[in-house]
């Protein structure tokens, strides 16, 4: 193991800017009903505010219009999901 991540791992010092490890990238399936899709809006934002992003997006109903609105954005993906 080397020695900055056992550092990390002992609680040592934080790894530099350069040193940081890219986004985790996860793929969403998203369902459907008018509720559940303003909820799975606010999902989204908080797993981007947790430093990761949507690389695979599908849905039906509602769902398809968020996974659509994830897909087509060109900007923070939370932020045109709240357009929507």
């Amino acid at each position: 193991m080397s020695t900055q991540a056992t550092d990390r791992a002992n609680g040592g010092p934080e790894p530099k800017n350069g040193d940081r490890p890219g986004k985790r990238k996860f793929g969403l399936v998203l369902q459907g009903a008018a509720a559940l899709g303003a909820y799975e809006a606010g999902a989204i934002e908080y797993l981007y505010e947790s430093g990761m992003e949507c690389a695979i997006v599908s849905g039906a109903s509602s769902g398809a219009m968020n996974a659509a609105a994830l897909a087509g954005a060109k900007g923070y993906p939370p932020q045109v999901l709240r357009e929507l």
